[in-house]
């Protein structure tokens, strides 16, 4: 009873908080949906790592707005949006692998297996490295069912309480990384992004 109370109290508080946020994006002017802080998808695979693109060139994919570098980027994401989109819209991979949209920050990012993925800070990047592909799986899943028309509030708020069954605290997960940096047995993931 009390789980269901204090269920319907987050909901109450999250609907109260914000209109439904889908997709990880930020504000710019007159857009309100632009996706990567305006950082051009396509210069993390052509540069590895983050370039601010401009309003000068930009296109739309799904419900984000994107900035580029150049026309040249532009061109290339608009005849393969999919290609160059970062995964889960842009929200950290790693909280997307616990059913959750958490923020995701453009400067720790990974190109993993031809695809851009976003993460919330170097722990939360390191924690996925874990088990990139157990990880990917869970996340893949998750934002398939459901999690990707979620509202972003609700579904972190809802996973505060009512954790995933393969559930894993921060510090757990920080002391196995630790551990297997000390054993130098810590993955070591091939492709731009953090190490």
């Amino acid at each position: 009873m009390f789980t269901h109370l204090r269920f319907a109290c987050v909901l109450a508080l999250s609907l109260l908080l914000s209109a439904c946020t889908v997709y990880n994006t930020t504000k710019d002017g007159d857009i309100t949906n632009l996706m990567l802080q305006g950082h051009d998808p396509v210069a993390f695979f052509s540069e590895g790592k983050p370039v601010k693109g401009t309003a000068q060139f930009k296109a739309t994919h799904e419900i984000g707005t994107y900035y580029f570098a150049s026309e040249a980027n532009r061109a290339l994401f608009a005849a393969t949006p999919a290609k160059y989109a970062p995964q889960y819209g842009g929200f950290c991979s790693d909280g997307v692998g616990y059913d959750m949209k958490a923020g995701g920050e453009v400067s720790t990012f990974k190109i993993y297996k031809d695809k851009l993925y976003i993460f919330g800070g170097q722990g939360a990047y390191e924690a996925w490295a874990l088990n990139a592909d157990k990880n990917v799986a869970l996340a893949d899943a998750y934002w398939k069912d459901g999690l990707k028309d979620a509202d972003a509030r609700l579904s972190f708020y809802k996973r505060l309480i009512f954790r995933v069954p393969h559930y894993r605290g921060g510090k757990d997960l920080a002391d196995e990384v630790a551990a297997r940096k000390k054993a130098g047995t810590f993955p070591q993931i091939a492709g731009a992004g953090v190490k």
